[in-house]
Parts: structure tokens; sequence; C-alpha cells
């Protein structure tokens, strides 16, 4: 499955972002193949991130156009929502919305606001909070660090709260994974095989099913049908004259 991770503004914490639910995903999916960078990969691998940063230039579009999945960082500032929804929103084929907490600023847009304004269906949208822990690991390169710390015990409520949404974020990619169907994940493809074995079964049942019918009418089944019993006594008519 290619995820793109995508900011229409500079310092949307698109590669920031995009990190910390790699590391998120290798710890709970371990299993799972992940790679990053380069061109998409046509399925593959199991996951295949890549970061677009920010803008459209060069290849972007045609990247974000074919990816399965594009994960949007916003700016929590309704100036930058209202753009991207009035002129990006038809770049790629599936969105993921993410409101950022990388950045010191005041958030004037919230989950509750593309719920409402732009009906955006509440399970797309992840609401990164504002950790400091994380901010001050990330200025100082160490943020994969800090979440491996933390992932084992969290040391305050920000850290616990971070580790929620990016938990969430790492299971809906997982969700959208084995729902693509389409044949991008293994998973995918083993949920095609028995979809594909189920309905021939059924079929195979309903075709035996027709087939007893049709041989209980032609054999009889016990009792006599309307047809012969108009033949019997038509025959001992003919007899008793």
């Amino acid at each position: 499955m290619n995820i793109a991770f995508w900011g229409e503004e500079h310092q949307s914490g698109t590669t920031a972002h995009m990190h910390a639910v790699m590391e998120i995903l290798s710890v709970l999916c371990p299993q799972e193949k992940m790679t990053a960078g380069g061109p998409l990969h046509g399925g593959e691998n199991e996951f295949h991130f890549y970061d677009c940063g920010s803008g459209l230039g060069g290849r972007k579009r045609h990247v974000l156009w074919q990816s399965d999945l594009v994960i949007v960082s916003l700016r929590r500032e309704k100036r930058c929502v209202d753009r991207f929804f009035m002129y990006d929103f038809h770049i790629a084929k599936k969105f993921v919305y993410l409101l950022g907490g990388v950045y010191i600023r005041p958030a004037d847009v919230d989950r509750r606001y593309l719920e409402c304004v732009y009906r955006v269906e509440p399970e797309d949208i992840i609401e990164i909070p504002f950790c400091n822990g994380f901010y001050h690991a990330l200025s100082c390169g160490r943020g994969e660090a800090f979440l491996h710390r933390e992932l084992a015990m969290p040391k305050s409520g920000e850290s616990a709260a971070l580790l929620r949404e990016l938990k969430r974020a790492a299971f809906l990619i997982r969700r959208y994974s084995d729902a693509a169907g389409d044949g991008s994940t293994e998973r995918a493809k083993q949920i095609r095989k028995d979809q594909k074995a189920g309905s021939a079964n059924d079929a195979g049942k309903g075709s035996e099913a027709k087939s007893t019918r049709r041989r209980d009418g032609r054999r009889g089944n016990g009792k006599e049908t309307k047809t012969e019993k108009q033949g019997r006594q038509k025959g001992e008519n003919i007899w008793n004259r």
C-alpha cells in the first residue's frame, strides 16, 4: 500500500508526522514490511511511505494521485484549511486529515470544525495534540528515541495523549490497508481469496440444491403430483370401460 504524506503549506509538520506514524506502526506491526522514499512500489511492499513535503511542484501531483492513501497535514488555521478544501481537494483519491501539534501557535481549527463545515467523517481525522517533550526531541533530532522511550512508559499526560493519537493513526492505516481489497497487500489478497472461496462454495451448494429439486421433480418425492393423479384417473376410466 502506497501512503503519501503531504502538506499544502510550509511548516505543516509533514516529515515529523510521517516518521512518528511509521515508528508507531513498526512497533505495533513488526511483521509488516515498510519502506520510505523513492518511487511508488505499486504494492510490492506492505507499506511504502512517501514524503511529498509541501506544495505541488515536480511530480508531486502524479505521486499524490497514484497513492492509495494520502495523509494531508493541515496547519490549525482556518485560512490554510479553507484554502485546501477550495483548491486542492481533488488532487488525491483518498484523504486522511491530520491536524498536527508539532508547532507552538494558537489553534483555531479542531476536529469539530472539519466535521461541521466540510462534513469530514470523524474516523478520517487524526488530531495530534501538542507535546512539549516531542517538540524538543524533534528539534534535537531525537524524535524516534523519544517515541521508543515513551512507548515503554509515558512520563506525562501530554506524552500519553500523543501516543494514543499516533496509535489511532497507525490502526487507521491498517484498516484502510485491510479493506483495500485490490491486491495491494498480502492481507488484502488473502481477504479476496477467502471471499472468492466462500462465493464458490455458496454457488456449489445452490447448484446442488437446484439439481436435487429437478431430480425430485423427475423421480417423485413420495407424493403424487396433480398431473400424475389426472393421468392415473384417466387410465382407470379407460380400463373400466
